[in-house]
């Protein structure tokens, strides 16, 4: 039977440690102890929707076990599942923040501090876009 720890079972769920546990006592997933690291594991075979749900990708065998060589400690394994992951399909891209961090929160965007009201309001410069995560479509896998 494969199982991943619980922090990563929570990584790839998006569930908290919390409701993992709770879900392990109303006896939809399973605890399989501890590993070599002594970490606490859930089996996979109950993670699995919910893992597919939370990062928009289909696990197949492979996968999982990919998944569980990255949990183990394997470098490459998890370089090959980050880069995966990074593909997915649900990637979220970075929040921009709207005003500059210079700009006053009471004063409008639209006037300068410096500037009396009677004046037109100059456009204030336009900041660089902050770099947004792009998913191609597919998720191509790199092993």
């Amino acid at each position: 039977m494969q199982s991943i720890s619980l922090d990563a079972a929570e990584a790839m769920t998006g569930i908290s440690r919390r409701t993992l546990w709770r879900r392990v006592a109303d006896g939809e997933l399973t605890s399989t102890g501890k590993d070599a690291r002594n970490r606490a594991v859930l089996a996979l075979e109950g993670l699995q929707g919910w893992m597919q749900g939370h990062t928009g990708l289909v696990f197949g065998a492979q996968d999982l076990h990919r998944l569980c060589q990255a949990d183990a400690g394997d470098a490459q394994a998890q370089v090959d599942l980050g880069a995966w992951l990074y593909t997915s399909p649900r990637a979220v891209p970075r929040v921009e923040n709207s005003q500059p961090a210079s700009q006053p929160a009471s004063q409008p965007a639209s006037q300068p501090a410096s500037q009396p009201a009677s004046q037109p309001a100059s456009q204030p410069a336009s900041q660089p876009a902050s770099p947004v995560l792009a998913a191609p479509s597919g998720g191509a896998k790199p092993w």
